[in-house]
């Protein structure tokens, strides 16, 4: 069939008007695809999560929030009282807490190098300051009690964006 084909001189007429149904095919199924997953999948996915985010999670926000209030709230009341007490036993006075907290986290979280150096120049702290053992225990408590702050309040964002 070929052989008689391409005697009538037609093959060249059937390869071409192939290949542009096949290009036509293809354009059609991907136009086909495009407009299906949009009418199919985006609409919907960006009407539902347009929906969450509008209310779910500006009340999730507002509920985690007042639990970080509670939480900052208890942790200054309850909490800050010993860790002050920890940072002036280990010898930092008023005016170096906030360096001495900073240089205190970083050393029990053991960054780069170069945070300590960027904390020393902010705060103007001397090269050879050290901290001392009670202070970052003292850093370590403050850093897990904030951490299991926001865990805490993580369920009361969640089930508020439920809905």
């Amino acid at each position: 069939m070929a052989a008689g084909l391409a005697a009538a001189g037609c093959a060249d007429d059937l390869a071409a008007s192939f290949a542009a149904g096949l290009a036509a095919f293809t354009a059609g199924l991907a136009a086909g695809l495009a407009a299906g997953f949009a009418a199919g999948f985006a609409a919907p996915f960006a009407a539902g999560l347009a929906a969450v985010l509008g209310a779910g999670l500006a009340t999730g926000l507002a509920a985690a929030l007042a639990g970080f209030a509670v939480a900052f709230a208890v942790f200054t009341a309850v909490a800050w009282p010993p860790l002050a007490a920890l940072l002036r036993v280990a010898g930092l006075t008023a005016g170096t807490s906030e360096a001495a907290l900073a240089l205190t986290l970083g050393a029990a979280f053991r960054p780069p190098v170069s945070f300590f150096a960027s904390v020393a120049a902010v705060f103007n702290v001397p090269p050879d300051f050290r901290v001392a053992p009670t202070t970052a225990v003292a850093a370590v408590f403050f850093a897990v009690f904030v951490t299991v702050s926001f865990i805490l309040a993580i369920p009361s964002l969640f089930t508020s964006m439920r809905g």
